[in-house]
């Protein structure tokens, strides 16, 4: 499909396009998960995929979704920094609301895990704020888990001033709820429960 095809598409039509070329790259990613082996060479096989594809209309969004599988091998590789490399070019790419929040949570615990507490902090708040735009409460949780993670107090505090209202909703959520429990009533509270449970 070129171009002014896809203008004469409805709104729907062009996501329901969207969605079909993400699965198809999801596809891609899931066929090379078996073993360490397979991580190479889903790597290349993702380059092929974006390589057939990179003249349609949908490019950019396609290319989003090849590099965050990409980056995901390669964290599985041990290659954090290629990892995160792929990861910063995300930004300017295009993609869906729950790929975004997705794709700041994948960032920012490669930042931490390269030793950038401080960037890791503002990129899952950035999340964070998203997840307030969009109403998303289930994907939040992973981008709490990230700041718990970084282990400093200074930003669980942080988080717990802006986002408290949403690390409640979280809270009641499936695997939070198990380990906060009914009986704590405060987002200090929920992230000291987290924090303890996570090793923190």
């Amino acid at each position: 499909m070129v171009a002014h095809e896809m203008k004469k598409l409805t709104k729907s039509q062009r996501e329901s396009l969207r969605i079909a070329e993400a699965n198809n790259v999801a596809k891609v990613f899931a066929q090379h998960l078996s073993k360490a082996d397979d991580y190479e060479r889903g790597i290349k096989a993702l380059d092929a995929y974006w390589l057939k594809k990179r003249t349609s209309p949908l490019a950019r969004w396609i290319r989003f979704e090849v590099l965050s599988y990409k980056a995901d091998l390669l964290t599985r590789l041990g290659r954090l920094e290629d990892a995160l490399r792929l990861s910063m070019r995300l930004v300017s790419l295009p993609a869906a609301p729950d790929g975004r929040i997705l794709a700041d949570a994948t960032r920012a615990g490669l930042l931490r895990r390269t030793g950038r507490m401080e960037e890791a902090f503002q990129c899952a708040m950035l999340g964070l704020r998203r997840c307030v735009r969009a109403e998303e409460v289930d994907l939040s949780r992973h981008l709490i888990l990230e700041i718990i993670r970084l282990r400093k107090q200074a930003y669980v505090e942080e988080l717990g001033a802006e986002h408290g209202e949403l690390v409640m909703k979280a809270a009641k959520r499936p695997v939070f709820a198990e380990i906060v429990g009914p009986e704590v009533q405060t987002p200090a509270g929920v992230l000291e429960s987290l924090a303890k449970h996570y090793g923190a």
